[in-house]
């Protein structure tokens, strides 16, 4: 599924998520992979509630960091897609 500005993501339920220091670690209990997210993954990750859209979570970063749209925007798609292609997150398309 290509992610829209609607689109909507959700953790996986089974998905472990320990914070380490500065870092968010991830573990997909049915693989054993194990994936660290910086500061911002931390809060993109924590974003992903199964009724925020993409757009969404990254107007809340933008807010939140202080950065730029444009930056945000495509570093969040960026992760969004990342954790979409490891089976992390589930995705679905929005409403409207």
């Amino acid at each position: 599924m290509a992610l829209q500005p609607t689109t909507i993501l959700a953790r996986r339920p089974d998905v472990i998520a320990t914070d380490l220091a500065d870092e968010l670690i991830l573990l997909d209990p049915g693989t054993g992979e194990m994936f660290s997210l910086n500061a911002t993954g931390r809060a993109i990750w924590q974003a992903l509630d199964g009724r925020t859209a993409v757009a969404d979570v990254s107007a809340a970063i933008e807010r939140v960091f202080d950065a730029g749209h444009e930056r945000v925007d495509a570093d969040v798609r960026e992760l969004l897609a990342a954790l979409l292609e490891a089976g992390l997150v589930e995705a679905r398309a929005g409403q409207g």
